[in-house]
Order: C-alpha cells, then sequence, then structure tokens
C-alpha cells in the first residue's frame, strides 16, 4: 500500500530539490499531511507563472502556514515572502492552523482524528505556557468537563475523544504504513487501531496486502464484528452526509464557529 503523503516532515528542505534546509516547520503545522507530490508540482508551475500570492507565515523562527508555498516556491526558484503571525486572545496559534488547513481540505474523521492526535502535546505546552491559548484552552475544558487536552483537540477538529485516542494508539505503535493509510483516507481510525496491536512484522504484512487485508485483519485483533469495520473509502451515503456537514462546521478553539464553503 503505497502513500504520497509525507506525515511529520520537520524541515523545508526544497522537497528533494538539492535545496540547502533553512525554514523548520513549526509542530503545529507538521500535524497536517503535506500535498503529494504532483499537486506540490502544479503549484510550483503556478508560482513559476503567475508569483507567490499568499505569504508564508512564520512563528517562533518556523512556517506555521505555508509549507506547501514554499516547498514550491523552491522549486520554482521563486523567493518567497513571509510576514509573523501575531498572537493574539482571539486566535491561539494552534486556532490558527486548524482554520487554515480545514478551510483548504476535504479531510475525512479518521484523518482528522490523526491530526487532532498529532497537535494533543502541542496543545499540552501551549497551556501550560502561552496566555493566549491557556485562556482559549480553559474556555473550552469549562464547556467539555472532560478529557483535558483531548477535548481541545477533539472540538478543534470536530472529532469524538474516542477517535483521538485511537488515532494516539495507532500514532504510538503502528507501523508507518499504517499510519499513513488513515491520513491517506484508505483505513479508518478504529480499524488502525486494531491492527495497531498486532506485532510489528505482521502489522507490516497487512499492510503491504492493501487496504481490503487490513479492514480483514482488524475484527481479528479487537474482538470486533467484521462488518463494523469499514475504511474511511467506504462509508455509507449516510456516512458521507454526516461527513459532508461535519466539514462545513468547524469549531475552532477562539474563534466563532466557521462555515466552510
Amino acid at each position: 500500500m503505497e502513500s504520497n503523503t509525507t506525515l511529520g516532515n520537520t524541515r523545508a528542505d526544497g522537497a528533494g530539490t538539492g535545496t540547502a534546509s533553512r525554514i523548520p516547520f513549526h509542530p503545529l503545522a507538521d500535524a497536517f499531511p503535506l500535498m503529494p507530490k504532483d499537486e506540490l508540482e502544479a503549484l510550483a508551475k503556478d508560482i513559476k507563472a503567475n508569483g507567490l500570492n499568499n505569504v508564508i507565515v512564520l512563528y517562533e523562527g518556523k512556517i506555521l502556514d505555508g509549507r506547501n508555498r514554499y516547498l514550491a516556491c523552491v522549486r520554482a526558484g521563486v523567493k518567497p515572502r513571509f510576514k509573523e503571525f501575531a498572537d493574539c486572545k482571539a486566535c491561539s496559534p494552534l486556532a490558527y492552523v486548524v482554520s487554515q488547513n480545514l478551510r483548504r481540505r476535504h479531510l475525512d474523521a479518521s484523518q482528522r482524528a490523526m491530526i487532532a492526535a498529532l497537535l494533543k502535546p502541542q496543545v499540552e505546552v501551549e497551556t501550560k505556557t502561552s496566555p493566549a491559548a491557556s485562556d482559549v484552552s480553559a474556555a473550552i475544558l469549562r464547556r467539555e468537563h472532560t478529557n483535558g487536552a483531548t477535548a481541545v483537540v477533539a472540538k478543534a477538529l470536530n472529532v469524538s475523544p474516542r477517535s483521538v485516542d485511537s488515532a494516539a494508539k495507532t500514532l504510538a505503535n503502528g507501523v508507518p504504513a499504517l499510519k499513513a493509510a488513515v491520513i491517506d483516507g484508505k483505513v479508518s481510525v478504529s480499524t488502525a487501531a486494531a491492527v495497531a496491536t498486532l506485532a510489528t512484522a505482521e502489522q507490516e504484512e497487512v499492510v503491504a496486502s492493501g487496504t481490503k487485508a487490513v479492514v480483514r485483519k482488524a475484527p481479528e485483533s479487537s474482538g470486533t464484528p467484521a462488518q463494523a469495520q469499514q475504511p474511511s473509502g467506504r462509508r455509507s451515503r449516510a456516512g458521507q452526509q454526516r461527513e459532508s456537514r461535519a466539514r462545513r462546521r468547524v469549531d475552532v478553539p477562539g474563534q466563532e464557529t466557521l462555515h466552510i464553503r
């Protein structure tokens, strides 16, 4: 099962162009996958022809928003333009990253749960160290009354805390190809969490056999009936409609509800 997704790429390295590393990616931005290579190439061609329309946003000396634009500029030989993120109580860096990425992307619940689990450690740090982020997180925690940082990221990505826990198990115990399968929307996070309980070699063998093999193996690992395990790409019509509504209405910490069109 091959994947075009780059997950957790922490350096703006020119995407293999040979250009020296210059500006690192911020951990909050790294929770979201980079563009597939073909889309990045298309973006590079567009920037070369029309220039960079949206500047790249920096925070703490790292790229908070605009990793793909940066890499495309490197590929196109166009000098990137930058601006600093202005932190404020109304919009923490976490809220900004979630807002910007969910406005642009169509991600299913399992993909959002994986992103939420990747963001959770950053939320825990921000809540302790950043007054702005602490105010935002505390306000949400008062409404949620449970689960700590899990509640914050679950609400931000519009998924359930249970899905975030499944994603955390997948990230902690899953082989890279299994994690990528969820990020790519090929396997549901609940299925991946079940398969992640297997030994490393068995996981690799199952994932290499394809999505159907992963789905078949999950019930054996979790004790769940086979029909309850369903990959992201095979949701019912009703499930797809729920996903569509969820993508249009996303609650972001420190901001009004976003209606994404």
